[in-house]
Order: C-alpha cells, then structure tokens, then sequence
C-alpha cells in the first residue's frame, strides 16, 4: 500500500518532521510518496505547473493512503 504524506513544507523542520513519519511508514512496510523529495519544491512561480503535475496529478495517483 502507498501512502501520500502530506503536511507544511515551508521550513526544514517541518520537512524534518515529514521525513520522520516517512521512515516510520517505511519501518511499517508501506510505500511513501513525500513531495518534497519525490518532486521538489517550488522555487517560484515557474515551478508551479511542475509542482501541480507532479504532486498532486501524479503523487495521487497510486496511493491508496
């Protein structure tokens, strides 16, 4: 099963905090998508089509969770 984690990306310790419960999900035996690492993050508006495609049509894509 794949789980999409989804939570504030704004500052390293809150993608710190992401990447915890990725390991844990991880130790559990699911699959993760996690933004941040599996399409980036946006660096200004020319990223946002980019963000969109990748994040939310095809991050959704195949999670379950």
């Amino acid at each position: 099963m794949k789980v999409y984690i989804a939570g504030k990306l704004c500052t390293e310790e809150e993608r710190e905090f992401l990447e915890k419960i990725e390991k844990i999900c991880e130790k559990l035996g699911f699959e993760t998508f996690l933004p941040h690492r599996d399409v980036g993050l946006a660096k200004g508006i020319k990223d946002v089509n980019k963000i969109f495609s990748g994040d939310i049509l095809e991050g959704f894509k195949d999670c379950q969770l």
